[in-house]
C-alpha cells in the first residue's frame, strides 16, 4: 500500500511540475511530430504499457500508425523515435549528439561512467586510449581462448543431446561469461564447470535486476527502489563483482610489475608483443597517463566490457540458434561451408584463417542480428534543436530513441522484413543498401568498440554447435515471446532441441 500511495504522489507531483515546466514552443514543435493524443500534464504516461513484450507490441501499432519517426508524451518529457536511416544517421555520426539517454545512468552503480555511460571528454579519452586492445593481432590471441570455451560448451550442450526441449540460454550465458572474463580481465573463473560460485550467480542476478528495473519505470524512481529492498540486494551484489574485479586487478598489476622487472613483455623473437585489454590500461596507469589514473578508473571499464561482452553475446547466439532450428537448410549451408574450411581432423580447434572464410555463417549471424539485435533500442540526450532529412525538428531538451529494431525491419531497405533471409547479406544486397540501414553495433563515433571481436566469438561458437549438433525447434509453431530491454530477451529463454550429428 505504500509503495502504491508514493507512486500516486510521484505521479502527482510530475503532473504539478509539467504544468509549470513546459515552454510552448518545445510543446508546439513536439506535437508537430506523428504521435498518440494524450491526457492534459500527463500526456500517454498511463497508456504506454510497462512490460517489455507489451511494450514492442505498442511500439509496433506506433510505427504502423505512424510511421518511422513518432513521438509520446510522458508528463513533460518527449520520447521521439527514429527508425529511418536518413533521419538515424543523421544523429548517430554527429559529434555533437554523443551523452547517452538517462536510463543509462540505472548503470552507474556497477559500471561507473565506462566507455558505456560515460560522455563528453571523458568519453573521447577513453575511447582513444582502448581503441588499441582491439587491434586484429590481439584478437588473433583470442582465438585459442574462443576455442578451449566453445569445446567445453559443446561437452554441456551434449548433456541435452536427447531431442527433448531445453532452455540453452543458461548454459551460453556461461559460455559468455568465461570467454569475457578471459580476454578481458586475463582471468579463468570457468563458470561453465562451476556455475554455482558467487561470482558467476552475482553477475547473472545483476543483469536480471537491471532488465527488471528498465522494464518497471516505477523502480527507476530511487526513492521507491530503495522502499522495495532491491536497492540493499543491488548493494550486495555490487561488492560481490567489485571485488572479483579489484582482486583480479591488482593480481595482475603486481604481476606486471614483475614482468617489467624481468623484461618479459617481448616475445620469443624479441618483438614487442601486443597486450590485451587489462594488461593495456595497468600500462598506461603505469605510464603515469592521465586517462587511467587509478584502479577503480581500470575497473570502470572491465565491468562495463564484462557486462556488455556477456549479456549481448548471449542474446545474439541464443536468437541465432532458434531461427536456425526454424531452418534446417540453412543449417545444412552451414555445415557445408565448415567442411569446405575447417581442418576436420582437428575440428576443436578452428583457426583465425579458417573463420574468416566462413562467408555464408557470416550472412547468416548479420541477417539474425538484424530481426534480433542484442542492443534494440539506443538513447540519446538532444541539447540543441535537430532538423532532421524527413522535415521534422526534434527541440532541444527531447529524449531521442534510435529503434534499432524497427529500423531493420523497416520494408523501405529490406524486402519482407519480417522473413529470415540471409540473402540480405549478399554483396550484391549490400550494395544498394544505405549505409545506415543496418546498426546492430550502432554507427558513428559510439559504435560498439568490440564488435569485430564479438562477430569472430559468434563464428567461432556457431561453427562448433553446428558442426556437432543439428538444431531442431522447440515445438511446431512459433513460441518466441520478445522482451527488448536494454539487453533484447527471449521470455522463457532460448528454447531448441539438439540431435548428435553423425
Amino acid at each position: 500500500m505504500l509503495v502504491v500511495i508514493i507512486i500516486i504522489l510521484f505521479i502527482s507531483g510530475l503532473m504539478l511540475w509539467s504544468q509549470w515546466k513546459l515552454d510552448k514552443r518545445f510543446v508546439v514543435l513536439g506535437n508537430t511530430i506523428p504521435g498518440p493524443s494524450g491526457i492534459p500534464l500527463v500526456g500517454n504516461l498511463f497508456s504506454v504499457p510497462h512490460s517489455g513484450p507489451a511494450g514492442l507490441k505498442y511500439r509496433r501499432v506506433l510505427v504502423k500508425k505512424y510511421g518511422h519517426i513518432n513521438r509520446l508524451w510522458v508528463g513533460n518529457m518527449l520520447a521521439v523515435c527514429l527508425s529511418d536511416a536518413e533521419d538515424c544517421e543523421i544523429v548517430l555520426k554527429d559529434t555533437t549528439h554523443l551523452t547517452k539517454s538517462v536510463i543509462y545512468n540505472l548503470l552507474h552503480s556497477w559500471l561507473g561512467t565506462g566507455l558505456l555511460t560515460s560522455s563528453g571528454e571523458k568519453w573521447h579519452k577513453r575511447r582513444k586510449a582502448i581503441t588499441p586492445a582491439f587491434h586484429f593481432k590481439i584478437l588473433e590471441e583470442f582465438i585459442d581462448i574462443f576455442n578451449k570455451n566453445g569445446n567445453i560448451l559443446i561437452e554441456c550442450l551434449r548433456n541435452h543431446c536427447d531431442g527433448s526441449t531445453f532452455n540453452a540460454q543458461p548454459l551460453i550465458s556461461r559460455y559468455a561469461l568465461d570467454v569475457i572474463c578471459e580476454t578481458a580481465m586475463g582471468t579463468e573463473i570457468n563458470a561453465q564447470l562451476h556455475h554455482n560460485s558467487n561470482y558467476v550467480q552475482a553477475v547473472t542476478k545483476m543483469c536480471e535486476l537491471i532488465s527488471e528495473r528498465i522494464r518497471k519505470p516505477w523502480l527507476q524512481n530511487n526513492f521507491i527502489y530503495f522502499l522495495t529492498g532491491k536497492h540493499k540486494q543491488e548493494q550486495k551484489l555490487i561488492k560481490i563483482l567489485h571485488d572479483q574485479t579489484n582482486k583480479v586487478i591488482k593480481e595482475k598489476s603486481h604481476q606486471m610489475r614483475e614482468d617489467i622487472h624481468v623484461g618479459s613483455f617481448r616475445d620469443e623473437e624479441g618483438v614487442k608483443r601486443k597486450v590485451a585489454f587489462l594488461e593495456l590500461l595497468l600500462k598506461m596507469k603505469m605510464s603515469g597517463n592521465s586517462t587511467f589514473q587509478s584502479d577503480n578508473d581500470i575497473r570502470e571499464e572491465v565491468d562495463t566490457f564484462l557486462f556488455e561482452g556477456h549479456d549481448t553475446t548471449t542474446a545474439a547466439i541464443g536468437f541465432a540458434l532458434i531461427l536456425l532450428s526454424r531452418h534446417r537448410e540453412v543449417q545444412e549451408k552451414i555445415y557445408e561451408e565448415l567442411v569446405e574450411v575447417m581442418d576436420l581432423q582437428d575440428s576443436q580447434k578452428i583457426s583465425y584463417e579458417n573463420l574468416q572464410l566462413m562467408k555464408y555463417l557470416e550472412c547468416v549471424i548479420k541477417e539474425s542480428l538484424r530481426l534480433y539485435p542484442s542492443v534494440p533500442l539506443i538513447g540519446r540526450e538532444i541539447f540543441e534543436d535537430l532538423h532532421l532529412p524527413s522535415g521534422y525538428t526534434v527541440p532541444a531538451g527531447t529524449v531521442l530513441l534510435i529503434s534499432i529494431y524497427f529500423l531493420h525491419r523497416n520494408e523501405k531497405y529490406f524486402p519482407n522484413p519480417e522473413e529470415f533471409n540471409p540473402d540480405n547479406f549478399l554483396p550484391k544486397n549490400l550494395s544498394k543498401r544505405h549505409p545506415y540501414a543496418y546498426v546492430p553495433f550502432s554507427a558513428g563515433p559510439r559504435n560498439c568498440i568490440g564488435q569485430k571481436f564479438a562477430m569472430l566469438e559468434l563464428k567461432s561458437v556457431l561453427s562448433k554447435i553446428i558442426f556437432n549438433f543439428i538444431i531442431d525447434p522447440s515445438s511446431d509453431v512459433w513460441d518466441v515471446e520478445e522482451d527488448p530491454s536494454l539487453v533484447f530477451r527471449c521470455v522463457g529463454g532460448h528454447k531448441i532441441k539438439l540431435r548428435p550429428r553423425k
